[in-house]
């Protein structure tokens, strides 16, 4: 015989599918399998309860090696354990628990999931700005998701709450964020992963805007779940390409700048310098660092930030040595910021490196498809040279 609990009104535990179900649609609520259609004893409805707060639970059937107890209900919180019933098997199902909108009466208390250390889902309502402890900036957008515990001290200002997303506390004002108990099943890299997702058939549909945010998104979920720095970086790299298609230069240079970074200090590694892994990482580096400092010496202009950017691009030029398309690549880019800074000697020098690099080792397959861009960009920067010295 199946068995009939006061959790919800609507539950049947059906030991032939060995599943939850409901009496009307007989489609379990949070299952995706088959309908179930075995019989059921006449009468098991009037078993069922509208009100399990004022009607005494069933006897659970005695347990032996012949009876199998069913599976925990895929409502049952282990925190709610307060609200057991004596000779209860699993405890009530209130609604004011589980909807995420307030209910008369139930209003839940940040008290009560604060000393019952209940997990909560944080919904971002609008793009906030946050401090790290590097110094630097993050943007937060609107729709961010984080899974955290309301910290016991919450702060003296009530327009303000600390929560701790793994173990890194968070100060948010309370008109900014969402707090509803997390119910269902899902991690903070679940969430991540969904927003990546999204980001990607937001790109393919040509949507910049929303593509962008969305990476925003997954970056500050991902760096909650605590995954790796190189992953970071790669959907920095991503998010800055998108800014930079929309000429947001000002909000696309420091993704660049902490995605390089991360690359730079592979890149330097001993560890993968042992592998020769370093070169990969240096190119990665690079990729960031020429747009840097592009941003930097012509589109936003900062001459400080951009002479700094070309003391990185020289340290990786020291690393890569016999790829000899990306080193004159390198060397051109560099050539081409010292004589956006006016400085004309330098350009010319490091031009003339490039010139022999590429006239030593690339000049004899100029024409081939991997080495003709480079051909192009040498004759390009030949040329402003040439237009800069005349004048």
């Amino acid at each position: 015989m199946g068995y009939v609990t006061t959790l919800c009104a609507h539950s049947w535990w059906c030991p032939q599918c060995k599943r939850w179900s409901t009496p009307a649609e007989r489609t379990p609520p949070l299952a995706t399998s088959d309908v179930c259609t075995h019989a059921r004893p006449a009468g098991w409805e009037s078993r069922l309860t509208n009100n399990a707060q004022d009607v005494s639970a069933p006897t659970p059937a005695p347990f032996d090696q012949a009876h199998e107890p069913p599976p925990t209900h895929p409502y049952f919180i282990a925190a709610l354990t307060h609200h057991w019933l004596p000779g209860q098997v699993y405890p009530p199902r209130h609604p004011g628990q589980y909807l995420t909108a307030r209910t008369r009466g139930e209003v839940p208390h940040e008290a009560l999931f604060a000393r019952q250390n209940t997990l909560l889902l944080a919904t971002l309502q609008e793009d906030c700005i946050f401090d790290t402890t590097g110094g630097e900036t993050d943007l937060v957008p609107q729709g961010t998701r984080l899974i955290g515990l309301l910290e016991r001290d919450q702060p003296e200002d009530n327009s303000l709450l600390a929560l701790a997303v793994n173990q890194v506390k968070w100060t948010l004002g309370r008109d900014q964020v969402t707090l509803t108990p997390l119910i269902e099943h899902l991690s903070q890299a679940e969430i991540a992963a969904e927003d990546e997702a999204e980001a990607g058939r937001r790109e393919e549909a040509e949507d910049i805007t929303g593509a962008q945010v969305c990476y925003a998104r997954a970056v500050i979920e991902y760096e909650a779940a605590e995954w790796p720095e190189l992953h970071l970086a790669a959907l920095r790299m991503k998010r800055a390409g998108l800014l930079l298609a929309h000429r947001l230069e000002t909000e696309a240079a420091p993704e660049l700048d902490r995605a390089a970074r991360v690359y730079e200090a592979q890149a330097f590694h001993p560890r993968n310098k042992a592998v020769s892994a370093h070169l990969e990482y240096a190119e990665q580096a690079v990729d960031a660092l020429i747009p840097l400092g592009t941003i930097y010496a012509q589109r936003v202009p900062d001459a400080a930030m951009a002479r700094n950017v070309i003391e990185r691009l020289l340290s990786l030029n020291a690393l890569i040595k016999k790829r000899y398309e990306r080193k004159v690549d390198l060397l051109l880019s560099i050539a081409e910021l010292f004589l956006a800074l006016g400085d004309g000697e330098e350009a010319w020098s490091y031009f003339e490196q490039a010139d022999r690099y590429y006239s030593q080792q690339l000049a004899s397959i100029g024409d081939f498809p991997h080495v003709a861009p480079i051909t192009a960009h040498l004759g390009k920067v030949k040329e402003r040279l040439r237009a800069d010295q005349d004048r």
